[in-house]
């Protein structure tokens, strides 16, 4: 029986190097902000990253957008 190395997502995180992206699909549930209004904010700005048909943006960009929105 193997055992895993990683056992929690926090420390898988800061194996990652801090890899912020998130999946636009699972925004509501990693920042609280739905998708639609993540699309609304794409088109004032906030920089998006596409994978295929993946839509993906950062955690810390979201957040310097809603700083400068202010």
């Amino acid at each position: 029986m193997r055992k895993p190395i990683i056992k929690n997502t926090e420390t898988l995180e800061a194996a990652a190097g801090g890899f912020d992206l998130v999946r636009l699909s699972s925004s509501k549930e990693a920042v609280d902000v739905c998708p639609n209004t993540m699309r609304g904010y794409f088109k004032q700005g906030l920089p998006c990253y596409r994978r295929g048909k993946a839509v993906f943006f950062s955690k810390a960009e979201l957040s310097e957008f809603i700083k400068g929105a202010r």
